[in-house]
């Protein structure tokens, strides 16, 4: 059973409209006058715009094909710009509070109820001081950095504050609480997270840090007076730690749970056209360099049906991308009896035309198993033709001090059986 969050006082406290749309809506607003008619060609013309950008976007990854350079960046390990590659996209779409003004939200899951809703909406109060003292009804930065997988985690917690009532804000400067989903797979990495909560500290705002710095270490907090900590598995309690530390308690939720937080979670999207899908959490390897091990802990897949399941909803939404993510892709299922190829087949199988799927990082050892099938699914039409491996060393025998478990002509064999 989980225990709940140990808590102390502290001294201080959518997608767009297609072009279509846009066209009859000027239409039906302003009549057939002839200016009228101008002003909605004008905006039909934008949004067809902004339509042949995404296609090209679209047929540009589709072209990406086998992607293993150890050398470039990706979705595992977190370079300074705090983006994965696979993420640039998302960074171009805005942060959380435009993705959540532009309807970008998830429509399914847990209703919450939105403390500030008591009040009518005739009174909800935009008086920063007076919107303080209601609950729920604070301003909140969020800052997510690292892997796919931590993103979906930040759009997740993000979908529960918002749905409660929170008020998302791009500025620190704007916002009465600071919340920063972290990365630790680098130095730069965890650098960067603690520099911002030094930031916000100062400035006198209440901060969460969740992700995989204090899942990893929970000491890194020490000597931070006002920091609330939370661990990776309990995303789905943003809502009870924020509200505490908005009330100027810090809260230590740093219990592992053995159960992962649930996919029917809402969710904001930064980028509306893309659902990420984590399919596991955790992992089999044992590298001597790693922290995330210690963050994640072990394997633990979703069920297909579950992955699924949420892939539908989100291409429902208008998502006409769907990225699966986790620390080890290859990995997933042997601890529910299934594994990668089935996955991948059944999810492309059951996705509507128009939609896409994309395979996250993989490592070789588990990937070995499976390069003939997965080879085979990459080359279905609704299928990136992408997959990232990192080789991490040229030499076997930095490999084996690194215990990556596998040799560099299994590498080979993997990238060349996957091309």
């Amino acid at each position: 059973m989980t225990s709940g969050p140990t808590t102390s006082s502290s001294s201080s406290s959518s997608s767009s409209l297609a072009a279509p749309t846009a066209y009859m809506s000027v239409r039906e607003s302003f009549g057939r006058k002839p200016w009228a008619q101008a002003l909605a060609l004008l905006m039909f013309g934008t949004a067809g715009a902004g339509l042949v950008w995404l296609g090209i976007q679209h047929r540009r990854q589709k072209r990406q094909r086998g992607a293993v350079d150890g050398n470039s960046k990706d979705e595992a390990n977190l370079v300074d710009d705090d983006e994965a590659p696979e993420l640039e996209d998302l960074a171009d779409a805005g942060g959380f509070a435009a993705a959540a003004a532009g309807g970008a939200s998830s429509s399914r899951g847990p209703k919450i109820h939105r403390r500030g809703q008591q009040f009518g909406d005739s009174e909800v109060l935009e008086d920063s001081e007076r919107r303080a003292s209601l609950p729920g009804r604070q301003r909140i930065h969020v800052k997510s950095m690292g892997c796919a997988h931590n993103s979906s985690d930040s759009e997740f917690m993000v979908g529960l504050l918002q749905e409660y009532g929170y008020i998302l804000t791009e500025q620190l400067e704007d916002a009465d609480m600071c919340l920063v989903n972290s990365c630790t797979v680098k130095n730069p990495s965890q650098d960067s997270a603690m520099n911002l909560v030094k930031r916000a500290r100062a400035a006198g705002k209440p901060v969460v840090l969740s992700g995989c710095v204090p899942s990893a270490d929970s000491s890194v907090t020490q000597g931070l007076d006002g920091v609330s900590v939370l661990d990776v598995s309990q995303i789905d309690r943003i809502v009870e730690v924020a509200e505490e530390a908005l009330k100027g308690n810090t809260v230590q939720l740093l219990t592992k749970r053995k159960v992962l937080p649930t996919l029917d979670l809402p969710k904001v999207r930064r980028n509306s056209c893309v659902e990420i899908i984590p399919i596991s959490g955790g992992c089999l390897g044992n590298c001597s360099y790693c922290k995330t091990k210690h963050a994640r802990g072990k394997l633990s897949s979703y069920t297909e049906d579950a992955i699924i399941k949420r892939a539908l909803q989100a291409a429902s939404e208008g998502a006409s991308e769907i990225w699966l993510a986790s620390e080890d892709t290859g990995a997933y299922g042997l601890d529910i009896g299934s594994n990668i190829a089935i996955l991948l087949n059944k999810v492309a199988d059951s996705l509507p035309p128009g939609v896409m799927l994309k395979l996250g990082m993989t490592n070789p050892p588990y990937m070995l198993a499976h390069i003939d099938a997965v080879a085979e699914v990459l080359k279905r039409p609704n299928v990136f033709e992408f997959i990232h491996v990192p080789v991490q060393s040229g030499s076997n025998h930095v490999l084996q001090a690194m215990v990556r478990e596998y040799t560099i002509e299994d590498f080979s064999r993997l990238a060349g059986g996957l091309r």
